[in-house]
């Protein structure tokens, strides 16, 4: 994958989370109700958020969400209470 591919995935995950407020949504549905519901309810929803890109996604309870590209290029996504933060790089650097 070249870098100029690797900027058009992270503009596309960046229109993704730019046009959507469920990820927030669901980060505080989660903090305030991960004693009562099964996470893998959230995960199949942020998952389906993502499938354009990719479906080889892994989601934390921390909600940090990570792309996998070919080339072993990674896009990670962290969702905190107000923001978002995109990294890309290869896997595991």
């Amino acid at each position: 994958m070249e870098i100029t591919q690797l900027r058009k995935e992270v503009n596309k995950v960046s229109d993704i989370l730019r046009n959507t407020d469920k990820l927030f949504y669901l980060k505080h549905r989660w903090e305030d109700e991960k004693e009562y519901e099964d996470f893998s309810e959230y995960k199949s929803i942020i998952s389906k958020t993502f499938l354009p890109i990719t479906k080889d996604i892994k989601i934390t309870k921390g909600f940090q969400i990570t792309l996998s590209l070919k080339d072993n290029f990674q896009i990670i996504v962290k969702i905190n209470q107000t923001h978002w933060k995109i990294k890309a790089r290869r896997g595991g650097e």
